[in-house]
């Protein structure tokens, strides 16, 4: 158990502080998206399980989810890019990767629309943390932007 929170918080937390000191980027980026981070992940836990009555929309998970996809990789991406082009540009490449990805699961017979868009969804989720700062670190180390 110990082992796993160390391993993360150098993963999250460790790896993106030595890029910014070492690229001589800005860690204030950094410490308002973990600053929003765990204010987000507070804001769903408190909700705990309570039942919401209905279909009724949860603001806590989609806040949390469009954070993880727009807000926690700007700011990992922010420690190596040049510029806010270079972080526009990787996520136009993800973007179009996971675009490519649902028009596969479309024109697919055996998948249905819902599968579809919704693994990409998923996969956007989980992989834009890592995604969109790699790529915007190969676009700066290969001089592209």
């Amino acid at each position: 158990m110990t082992s796993g929170l160390i391993r993360t918080a150098l993963l999250f937390i460790g790896v993106p502080v030595t890029l910014a000191l070492m690229f001589g980027a800005s860690l204030w980026p950094l410490l308002v998206a973990y600053g929003a981070w765990f204010g987000l992940m507070f804001w769903s836990a408190r909700r705990g399980g309570r039942k919401t009555g209905g279909k009724r929309l949860d603001l806590s998970a989609v806040a949390f989810m469009l954070f993880l996809i727009f807000g926690l990789p700007v700011a990992l991406a922010s420690v190596v890019a040049t510029s806010w082009v270079a972080i526009l540009i990787a996520y136009a490449i993800w973007f179009g990767l996971l675009g490519l990805w649902v028009v596969q699961g479309l024109r697919s017979r055996r998948v249905t629309s819902g599968e579809a868009t919704g693994w990409p969804l998923i996969g956007a989720m989980f992989l834009t943390m890592a995604v969109v700062p790699v790529l915007t670190l190969l676009l700066r180390l290969t001089g592209l932007v």
